[in-house]
């Protein structure tokens, strides 16, 4: 159960702290839409399509090695399989 007299507060949180944050946030988000934006002037839209699927698994790359975190099993599992569809619809719609 939630205690209701728990107070959240962003003022005693670190520089350090606030600097992993955001730059985990351009590594998750921005750096991955970024790639699929360049692909979009090479690419139709239609093989793009399959890219954008990737940027979580950038998020959850970027936390492995900026971070430091570890993926459950699920988590890896679930990534390898987005790297493989995505693969896969590549190869599909180039042949």
């Amino acid at each position: 159960m939630v205690n209701p007299s728990y107070e959240i507060s962003a003022v005693g949180i670190s520089l350090p702290f606030w600097l992993l944050a955001i730059g985990s946030g351009i590594m998750q988000y921005a750096l991955a839409f970024l790639l699929y934006l360049i692909a979009l002037q090479n690419l139709p839209v239609s093989h793009a399509a399959f890219y954008i699927a990737l940027i979580p698994v950038f998020g959850v790359t970027s936390a492995i090695v900026i971070m430091g975190e570890q993926p459950s099993l699920a988590q890896s599992i679930g990534g390898c399989l987005v790297i493989v569809s995505s693969y896969c619809a590549h190869r599909l719609k180039m042949a």
